[in-house]
């Protein structure tokens, strides 16, 4: 029996031994510096017992120093806080209640705030001891401290711009609000809730949230637009802009930023853009009857020059001559008239600004697509994914470039269709110019005839309206047209217009 009470005893003291090691081993290797104080009975200032390493680490202390004198231990605090601490601890002893400190440390020339956090207990001999816990905070000093100069200095913009301001305690999930972010949003202190994400628009709240989540997740710097709803139900559009601030982890602790509300700056813009949209519409409609005059003119103008050569042509005996003289008089009268409806068209100068041809053009051959499949056309297309920058109007353009589609269109189908009926439109650009190449398998031009171009047109009874349509167009960009033989066998016409520079916009990557 001694025998067997003796190695229970023993293996009782290895098992203490072991959970003693353990309980040592996880103290050292915490991410938290471990230390133990005693108070003797009747003692003024407790002393170090125990001080882990990383406790000796964060404090840059020595194990020895630190045990010797506490006062001495309390060096490594920052001289403006070095009473307090010291005037805090000795308070905590004389009462005996739990501590808690917050301080800064210069360990190797570096400030570092540390917390401290202790509980005590007594022990058998009337000692009291303090068993706590100290952690390096610095990185959130840190922040809160980056989170204090911007606010300060958001706020201070805010007031001087008229801007809200709002910060948001992601952990606490508390949002707090000025004046101004009230005004704003038709609230009073007394009504507002708390919850920013209940005013806003129905249409919005989506996009917003999902942004939000985004910008809490990676985000530092952000802006957003987006509507808000009063309670009143007055719908306001309002620009956010903000910062994160993040902790070590890179978790985001606060955000603060301002709230502008802009319906005025987006009601006057979408005035602004419907204005321009009326007067283009207008401009538009300006252009299109002139076109229409313009066609009529030409259609008129070829028979009266037929008219007025067959009169210098005909016999002037008797009574034919008076007659014939009265018929060129009139004849001229309404050529005289016909330019003047001519120059209609050219004093239509619709505003220039700088475009892609080649949307233009892609618009042109979708509104001919029909009639080409009609007539039983193929249609080719090249260089159409390339940007061509020309300044000009969009519309004229697009309607002088449907001309030469439905012209193409018009001789292919007048064509052989026994080698293919096909339409090739071709988009190129130069240093200095871009060209618009319409090309067709259609019967083509006789040299006469190309000499004559744009006047004439190679369908039975046609009268050119289509090209002189064309060509006025052109001549109001400034740019050329020529004629000649296309490599599909038929008629071919180059639109040449200068190239313009890339708009500035487009530079810098921005979209329309």
């Amino acid at each position: 029996m001694p025998s067997d009470a003796s190695g229970t005893v023993a293996d009782a003291h290895d098992s203490a031994a072991r959970l003693h090691r353990a309980a040592f081993d996880v103290t050292e290797n915490i991410p938290v510096g471990t230390y133990t104080m005693v108070l003797p009975p009747g003692g003024t200032m407790a002393r170090f017992s125990f001080m882990s390493t990383r406790f000796l680490e964060l404090t840059g202390l020595d194990r020895e120093t630190a045990a010797a004198d506490p006062l001495r231990a309390f060096a490594c605090v920052h001289p403006e806080d070095h009473d307090e601490w010291v005037r805090k601890n000795a308070e905590t002893f004389a009462a005996k209640r739990p501590f808690y400190g917050e301080c800064r440390i210069i360990v190797k020339g570096e400030i570092r705030w540390i917390t401290a956090r202790s509980l005590p207990r007594e022990l058998p001999d009337g000692s009291t001891v303090w068993e706590g816990v100290l952690i390096d905070v610095t990185e959130r000093k840190r922040a809160e401290a980056a989170l204090v100069a911007a606010n300060r200095n958001m706020q201070m913009a805010a007031e001087a711009a008229g801007l809200g301001f709002w910060e948001y305690d992601v952990a606490a999930g508390i949002d707090s609000w000025d004046d101004r972010m009230l005004h704003i949003h038709g609230v009073s202190r007394e009504s507002f809730d708390g919850r920013w994400d209940s005013f806003l628009h129905p249409d919005d709240r989506d996009v917003v949230m999902r942004a939000t989540e985004a910008i809490l997740a990676a985000e530092t710097v952000f802006a957003l637009d987006y509507r808000i709803v009063r309670p009143d139900g007055a719908v306001r559009h309002v620009h956010q802009h903000g910062m994160v601030i993040r902790d070590a982890s890179n978790r985001a602790v606060h955000v603060a930023g301002v709230l502008e509300d802009v319906t005025e700056r987006v009601v006057a813009e979408r005035r602004r853009l419907e204005a321009e949209a009326a007067h283009r519409c207008e401009l538009e409609k300006k252009l299109r009857a002139s076109l229409a005059a313009a066609a009529i003119a030409h259609e008129i103008d070829q028979p009266l020059a037929t008219i007025l050569l067959q009169t210098k042509m005909a016999p002037r005996d008797g009574d034919a001559a008076g007659a014939l003289a009265i018929v060129a008089e009139e004849a001229r009268r309404v050529v005289a008239t016909i330019d003047r409806m001519k120059m209609l068209l050219r004093s239509v100068q619709t505003e220039h600004v700088v475009i892609d041809l080649a949307p233009v053009v892609r618009s042109a051959i979708l509104a001919a697509n029909e009639s080409a499949q009609a007539a039983g056309a193929t249609l080719k297309t090249a260089g159409l994914e390339r940007t061509a920058w020309v300044s000009g109007d969009e519309v004229q353009l697009q309607i002088a470039v449907g001309n030469l589609l439905r012209n193409a269109v018009e001789a292919v189908r007048e064509g052989s269709a026994a080698g293919g009926r096909c339409i090739a439109v071709e988009v190129s650009a130069s240093p200095d110019t871009v060209d618009v190449v319409v090309g067709d398998s259609g019967p083509g031009w006789s040299d006469a005839q190309q000499a004559a171009m744009p006047l004439t047109s190679t369908k039975p009874g046609g009268l050119g309206v289509g090209l002189f349509v064309v060509r006025t167009v052109v001549e109001n960009h400034g740019g050329s047209l020529r004629f000649g033989r296309s490599p599909l066998g038929g008629a071919e016409v180059r639109m040449t217009l200068s190239r313009a520079p890339m708009p500035a916009h487009r530079h810098s990557g921005m979209t329309g």
